[in-house]
């Protein structure tokens, strides 16, 4: 989540020892945690009185604990990590494998082979909802 992004360039600031400039980013990072839930809250009740799922793709390499722990009490709806399958393929073929940049600075917009991974994680995830 962007929330997950500005954690990140918190801590990083964090270690140049510039306080004040973490705390802003922790303090944007709070505001995007509220506000995406809240969002994800009304979408999903938007969409369950139609019987549709709501299918939320988390970016490539974050993680998704927080969100399923906040969605946990909402029904009819499928959180798709990419986390440990993007790691996995770093490790095998390296970032540039799956990123074009860093424009999100620990991910990026992805290549054919990022978004063939993200494809596959949605397959896996939504397959077995449309089986039962």
């Amino acid at each position: 989540t962007i929330r997950e992004v500005y954690l990140y360039l918190g801590d990083h600031v964090l270690t140049q020892n510039r306080t004040s400039d973490a705390e802003k980013f922790y303090l944007i990072a709070d505001k995007y945690e509220s506000q995406n839930y809240n969002n994800y809250k009304q979408i999903n009740s938007f969409l369950k009185e139609r019987k549709i799922k709501l299918i939320i793709v988390v970016y490539p390499l974050l993680d998704a604990a927080d969100l399923k722990q906040n969605m946990a009490d909402e029904q009819n709806v499928i959180v798709v990590e990419n986390k440990d399958n993007f790691r996995q393929e770093i490790a095998a073929s390296g970032y540039d494998s799956l990123f074009k940049d860093r424009v999100g600075i620990v991910f990026g917009h992805p290549t054919i082979k990022g978004h063939q991974l993200i494809a596959e994680a949605a397959a896996e995830a939504i397959i077995p909802s449309l089986q039962s």
